[in-house]
């Protein structure tokens, strides 16, 4: 059979369209993605990331360890990132300074893949010119419920530990009832806790009404009227926001109030008007990787695993 030449062309043109086609399907088929992603590189120093490493140690992957103090039976240590040559599963710590994250990001190699907290501000410039993946851990909704567990077990067990009272009777004011909300609501209120969940989300709100708990709208306005804090016998946020207990707050609360500050951010609370009521505050942030670091790294195990699918 004779083809003209323009039959031609195309026949061939067809045939490397699709040899492209299958050679992308090829490159992001689940099998190449589980082989080419088997090298994991770890940057962090509390517990559960030794237990990570541990962990992907005995899932037979590859482990480098990078800015670790730590050592671990089947892992490498590293200087730095230039060293590697193929493209690896970088997991950085949820809070690291802006410069040491974009470090990070202009040294790993090409096409890799990290997982982290945050995004500095001018990152997405190098991800795109390095056609890196990242993925925010802390926006992760599954995650997010893991983790919330051991966080709001650690709350609880701090709250026992430093105070000299039980918590049977005792007034709790919760701000925020996300997924740490709810479980840390849950938790005190089984202890035998009255809790009180404050709130900017109606949903939340609605929610937390729901669940038989009191409610409190915020932004709060007291009208000079700030007696019912008094009863209050400790105060927890798990709200990252600017001044979310203000000082109009601290002004209200009696100063035997203990307040807890869980929520990521440094200036949630006005630390400088606790100070003047003289109000004993903790800084009680990365809880699950101090109270329960095996389970906190199987979470973010699972969680690398479900990205790489």
């Amino acid at each position: 059979m004779n083809l003209s030449i323009k039959g031609c062309f195309f026949l061939s043109f067809s045939f490397v369209a699709i040899e492209k086609q299958v050679h992308i399907l090829l490159l992001n088929s689940p099998e190449r993605m589980k082989h080419m992603y088997n090298t994991f590189v770890i940057c962090g120093d509390d517990k559960r990331y030794r237990h990570l490493a541990a962990l992907l140690v005995d899932d037979e992957k590859e482990v480098y360890l990078w800015g670790c103090s730590f050592s671990c039976l089947g892992c490498r240590p590293i200087c730095t990132l230039y060293t590697l040559t193929k493209p690896v599963v970088l997991v950085l710590p949820f809070t690291v300074q802006d410069a040491e994250q974009i470090y990070a990001l202009k040294t790993v190699p090409r096409s890799s893949v990290i997982v982290g907290g945050p995004l500095t501000p001018g990152a997405d410039e190098v991800l795109q010119e390095k056609e890196l993946t990242y993925h925010n851990l802390l926006d992760d909704l599954s995650y997010k419920r893991d983790n919330a567990i051991p966080t709001a077990e650690g709350v609880l067990a701090l709250v026992i530990g430093e105070t000299d009272r039980v918590l049977r009777g005792q007034e709790i004011l919760l701000f925020g009832y996300g997924s740490v909300g709810k479980d840390t609501a849950k938790l005190f209120s089984a202890c035998g806790a009255k809790v009180c969940v404050a709130s900017v989300s109606e949903e939340e709100l609605t929610s937390a009404k729901e669940s038989g708990f009191d409610t409190l709208k915020l932004p709060l306005v007291l009208n000079g009227d700030k007696g019912f804090l008094k009863k209050f016998f400790c105060c927890i946020n798990t709200i990252p926001c600017s001044k979310i207990v203000n000082n109009e707050f601290m002004r209200g609360f009696a100063p035997t109030i203990l307040l807890v500050e869980i929520a990521s951010g440094g200036d949630n609370l006005d630390y400088a008007a606790a100070e003047d009521c003289g109000i004993r505050v903790l800084r009680a942030m990365s809880l699950p990787g101090k109270i329960a670091p095996r389970s906190a790294a199987e979470y973010i195990r699972n969680t690398l695993y479900q990205y790489l699918k």
